[in-house]
This record gives structure tokens, C-alpha cells and sequence, in this order.
């Protein structure tokens, strides 16, 4: 049972401590958010069902029968017990669809409606798009807030360290 021969006493600071004392201006916001703008975009993104077949022909035919005037719902239901597979996609955006010819066909079209039949590996493509959501860009005041706070924490480093370098003085 020694006793105490030594003490420690410790200063703890973390970024987040310092950070609502830096004072970053508006302009330093606006430009973090100009040359950030890439993070801020919503991509357009489309509601998509497949209608799959194996031959050509059938596939012709059921585009024919849509661009006629048929539903969907109706053509989908005549193509299945031919043989044709029915696959409700769902919501994508770009990069999200394969092979890059279906994914090409469906963003191609201007607005929502069928695409012309495509032909992949996997067989031919009848490819509806039910609903599309226009991509947007976030704006600045709605992001301005983080902005301002990632970039004082960005500088909450110096910060610290110049108050380490004071303390040892």
C-alpha cells in the first residue's frame, strides 16, 4: 500500500467543442455549396415493369397490341400464359438497371409509356414506365446549415491545435 506518488489531470477537446465558436462567413457556405453541388442532386428516377420474352415475334406482336390501344394489365396477362414473364422492377434511377440496352430504352423515353422491344442476352424487353420523378437539386438553404457546420468542424482542427501548442507554452 504505496502511496500516491503521481497525479493526472487532463483536458479532453473534441472538434464538435470548438466548433460553434468559428465564425464562417456566407460566402464560404455559398462556395462549399457551388463546388459541392454533385453531392446535392436528386437523380431522376422512373417506376418500371418488364414484360420478358423469348422470341421476337411475340414480343412484336405485344407492342403492337399496347401502341393499339390494350392495357398493360391485358397484354401482360395474354403474354404470361405464352410464356412471357412479367417482373415489376420498381422504382431506379440510372446505373441501376441491366444490361445498359434495357436501362438506355427506358430513360429514353420522353415521358411515361412502353419502349420499343430490346433485345439482350436474356431475351426481349417490353418495358413500361408507370411514373417518372424529374431529378432535382437540393437547395442552398435547405443544405446551408450542414454546410456551414462540416466546414467548422473542418476548421475546428486548427483550432485545437493552436490551443494545444498555447497549453504546452
Amino acid at each position: 500500500m504505496a502511496p500516491e506518488y503521481r497525479a493526472v489531470t487532463a483536458i479532453v477537446l473534441s472538434p464538435e467543442d470548438v466548433a460553434d465558436q468559428i465564425d464562417i462567413s456566407p460566402e464560404q457556405v455559398s462556395e462549399a455549396y457551388d463546388s459541392r453541388s454533385e453531392e446535392f442532386e436528386v437523380p431522376e428516377r422512373r417506376q418500371v415493369t418488364q414484360l420478358l420474352f423469348q422470341d421476337e415475334a411475340a414480343a412484336k406482336v405485344a407492342h403492337a397490341r399496347l401502341t393499339g390501344g390494350a392495357s398493360f394489365e391485358t397484354v401482360a396477362e395474354e403474354a404470361k400464359a405464352g410464356g412471357a414473364s412479367l417482373t415489376e422492377i420498381g422504382d431506379v434511377q440510372r446505373g441501376e438497371l441491366f444490361p445498359a440496352a434495357v436501362e438506355q430504352a427506358v430513360f429514353a423515353l420522353p415521358n411515361e409509356g412502353v419502349t420499343e422491344p430490346v433485345n439482350t442476352v436474356l431475351g426481349w424487353h417490353l418495358l413500361k414506365v408507370d411514373q417518372i420523378t424529374l431529378g432535382t437539386l437540393r437547395s442552398f438553404g435547405a443544405v446551408a446549415d450542414g454546410l456551414r457546420a462540416e466546414l467548422a468542424l473542418a476548421q475546428a482542427g486548427d483550432v485545437l491545435h493552436g490551443l494545444a501548442r498555447r497549453l504546452e507554452d
